[in-house]
């Protein structure tokens, strides 16, 4: 009996992959009387119960615990992240019901308990999650559903007075901004897609990216389940 020879592959294809070689995703074309029409960050808050009760659902799916259920809202109720979304969540409803003095207490007092910096002019989907709140700014910047802003996240204007820079961030759908990621200006992250610790985005992100560095740049393409196309490298060339 012979056991068949063993040929290695060439060298081409044993060459590592360069992060700059990721290709840009591409549009495909709607299909025939299908609705495919690309998804957008509403411009209005949602009401307050329905808010609370995605946050919630969000912050337990994080934490693996069961919800809802009495424990589950127990344990949840133990995070300083959701004191932290719940505060902001009633200082935006007493903003929108013009309780201004009131929301402004609320406002501070979310700061001063909990290091955030959380305006209630922000327009926030449900299912916002602040695993680790401390350090957390954002001015009028509008936020799709069930994003995740880890510690010290920034989302700010990028110039006072410069019109090109003047603006404020977006952030599509089921994003996740890791610990001190920044966003300045009127810049726009598509749905999906992953900012990196310490980043610092100052252009337009497509949607089912991972981004890294500053300025961020995309080093990986995502699946539609969430999951990194490749192996994860965030080593820097």
């Amino acid at each position: 009996m012979t056991v068949p020879e063993r040929t290695r592959p060439p060298a081409e294809a044993r060459a590592p992959r360069r992060l700059d070689a990721v290709p840009m995703p591409r549009e495909e074309p709607p299909a025939a009387g299908g609705d495919e029409s690309p998804r957008t960050v509403p411009d209005t808050p949602p009401g307050f119960r329905e808010a609370v009760r995605g946050d919630f659902a969000r912050i337990a799916a994080m934490k693996k615990t069961r919800y809802p259920s009495i424990y589950g809202l127990v344990d949840i109720l133990g995070l300083p992240g959701t004191w932290a979304v719940l505060l902001f969540r009633v200082a935006v409803a007493l903003h929108q019901r013009g309780f201004r003095p009131l929301s402004r207490l609320v406002y501070f007092l979310n700061g001063v308990l909990f290091t955030v910096d959380l305006i209630p002019t922000a327009v926030v989907q449900p299912g916002l999650a602040l695993p680790h709140p401390h350090g957390v700014g954002m001015g009028d910047v509008r936020i799709g559903r069930n994003v995740v802003l880890m510690g010290g996240v920034r989302l700010g204007t990028g110039a006072l007075g410069d019109k090109d820079r003047d603006g404020w961030p977006v952030i599509g759908d089921d994003c996740f901004l890791l610990d001190g990621a920044k966003m300045f200006g009127p810049v726009e992250i598509g749905h999906d897609t992953v900012i990196g610790t310490n980043s610092v985005v100052t252009r337009d992100l497509p949607p089912n990216v991972v981004a890294i560095g500053n300025p961020a740049r995309v080093i990986k393409h995502r699946s539609p389940d969430g999951a990194v196309d490749s192996e994860l490298d965030m080593r820097s060339e």
